[in-house]
């Protein structure tokens, strides 16, 4: 996950977590990985001479907001010189998506972050079909076969044509270039303070920070210290991911189901008892029980959770990476400190978010050309080069001679460019490279961990092991040095290769994007259920002891069932298993 300002940390997980289902779009590596048979493997950018420099626009909608401080970024301006165009975004945010699509007035492109238009905007023929256009202006979109397939297949109306792009198809390793960031996630300093008790179970980690907070009872300014706090602007996210990311689920229909990681069948994520919801609901009940979570949990927004995290008030977290802040501010002013850090400790029988395999891309992000489009050849270029080589590359590394050199036929990164990302300053924010400052990575075709034509992949900040050694912090160094490894991922890694850990690597993919729709009162009934597990969360949390925390556990199970969850279950049921035999099917072939 990239850093941030907090603003943009919130924007990107919000993409990552909320819109496409938690913690698992990422999937299975076969044998001979589709997905590796379809990456583009030469560098051709279709040139229509001469180019004409044309105006385009791009709505951007789908979000609660939007913001690109730093458009256009350096990346998004060497694009449009290569293209000789001039792309102008438009906010289409919220309501003004649905009015636009209503009135079928729209930009030349639309990139959404919700699946749910896709049947708006091919009934409404607001949509282009690009096939046509692909041998001359779509070469590198035309390679990706695998995820074309899937798209023609479930998001066509029946046609098999090519209406939608997805963004980042391929293996997803990125989080295990530097450090995870799900585990036992722990304030690094007062955990060695304790003697590092290795941790296997919930109840260990609990115990140890009930330790920790015996020796950091408040912050400097008075302030109490807490294990954890939870944010709740996001609806469920907070109160389950842990779980959902340690045990290696992905998340189908929001949160009411999971695809289990070993069978790949569907699990009742509310009313299964063992499901990582409850598991996280005792996780949460057992921290409230140790006086160890925020009492303000349950009102809190992502903003306050990370200011509370700045001053210093959290021992442990459910994302590491929204808690480098008060880290930072200690290193700023002692470059030798590891005060205030955190680090993912993996633990035996969990799982690492990393590793997964994206077929169809993020198949919840769409991008198109809109039938209003005035110049469709050169809106399907913008398009095309996304899935370009030279796009990834520059997208996930930046420019040739700036932040790489080439040798050897290589790509090899500059000495200060780990150190230049790692500062992620206005300059660096303003390059553009790897989403930094404008979220463009919510278009570009394929992951970094995808392999160029070089031999290297696209993104040399998470492979160039020397670099990465090189930048890392004081905090990391010493982690390093006590679990005797280079990187802080090389742990896990190890634990990894030894079957101690798994990654996602073996999860089937995309079966979200390769599911029949359930229908509007079925949904309608999901946003119900939701509804009632939000509101009985707090009575679960806080219940006064072990009892009353499985009669509430009972009566939510019970309200679920008159809500209409188990005509919900059946539905998704239904079409869960064909989604699953297609996967498979695709898998094999």
């Amino acid at each position: 996950m990239r850093s941030r300002n907090v603003t943009k940390l919130l924007t990107l997980v919000v993409t990552l977590f909320m819109l496409f289902g938690i913690v698992g779009c990422q999937t299975t590596t076969p044998a001979t990985s589709p997905t590796s048979a379809s990456s583009p493997t030469a560098a051709t950018t279709p040139t229509v001479a001469p180019l004409e420099k044309v105006s385009l626009t791009m709505g951007w909608g789908g979000y609660s907001s939007i913001d690109h401080p730093y458009w256009p970024s350096e990346f998004m301006t060497n694009m449009m010189t290569e293209l000789n165009i001039e792309l102008t975004l438009e906010n289409l945010a919220n309501d003004k998506l649905t009015l636009a699509l209503a009135g079928g007035d729209l930009p030349d492109l639309l990139n959404i972050s919700q699946s749910k238009y896709t049947q708006q905007l091919l009934d409404g023929n607001l949509v282009v079909a690009m096939d046509d256009y692909l041998d001359q202006y779509g070469i590198n979109i035309k390679k990706n076969t695998v995820r074309n397939d899937i798209i023609r297949k479930f998001f066509s109306n029946g046609t098999g044509k090519l209406y939608f792009h997805t963004p980042e198809s391929g293996t997803d390793n990125a989080a295990l270039a530097v450090q995870p960031w799900n585990g036992f996630n722990i304030r690094w300093d007062l955990y060695k303070q304790i003697g590092a008790p290795v941790m296997k179970t919930d109840d260990d980690y609990i115990a140890a920070l009930k330790q920790m907070q015996a020796l950091n009872p408040t912050t400097e300014t008075g302030d109490p210290v807490y294990g954890m706090g939870v944010h709740n602007d996001w609806g469920l996210w907070g109160w389950c991911v842990r779980s959902i990311a340690n045990g290696g689920f992905t998340g189908v229909a929001g949160y009411s189901y999971m695809q289990d990681p070993v069978t790949n069948d569907l699990i009742n994520n509310y009313m299964d008892s063992s499901s990582p919801f409850w598991k996280d609901m005792t996780f949460f009940w057992k921290m409230n029980q140790a006086g160890l979570l925020d009492p303000d949990s349950f009102t809190m927004k992502g903003a306050d959770l990370i200011a509370k995290a700045e001053k210093g008030q959290y021992l442990g977290n459910y994302y590491n990476g929204w808690f480098g802040g008060y880290y930072n501010a200690n290193l700023a002013t002692d470059p030798t400190t590891i005060k205030g850090g955190f680090m993912p400790i993996p633990y035996e029988g969990s799982y690492v978010a990393s590793g997964g395999t994206t077929l169809a891309g993020w198949d919840n992000q769409m991008l198109m050309v809109t039938s209003s489009c005035k110049n469709i050849e050169r809106a399907i270029m913008v398009i095309d080069y996304q899935d370009s080589p030279e796009g990834n590359r520059a997208f996930w590394s930046g420019e040739e001679g700036k932040q790489y050199t080439i040798e050897g036929g290589k790509a090899v990164l500059n000495p200060t460019a780990m150190a230049d990302r790692g500062a992620a300053n206005e300059a660096w924010m303003k390059t553009g490279i790897g989403g930094y400052g404008d979220d463009w990575g919510v278009i570009i075709g394929y992951t970094g961990s995808t392999i160029a034509p070089d031999g290297l992949p696209y993104d040399l900040f998470s492979s160039d092991r020397a670099s990465i050694i090189a930048g890392l912090n004081t905090l990391q160094k010493d982690f390093c040095s006590f679990y005797k490894v280079e990187i802080p991922s090389d742990l896990v890694k190890n634990m990894i290769k030894a079957g101690t850990v798994k990654d996602q690597s073996s999860i089937l993919s995309n079966m979200t994007a390769c599911m029949e729709p359930v229908s509007d009162d079925i949904k309608t009934i999901d946003a119900r259920v939701l509804e009632t597990v939000l509101k009985a969360i707090p009575t679960i949390v806080m219940a006064e002891d072990y009892d009353a925390f499985l009669a509430a556990r009972t009566q939510l199970q019970a309200d679920l069932r008159a809500a209409g969850a188990d005509e919900s279950w059946a539905a998704w049921q239904a079409v869960w298993g064909p989604a699953k035999e297609f996967v498979e099917g695709l898998l094999k072939k």
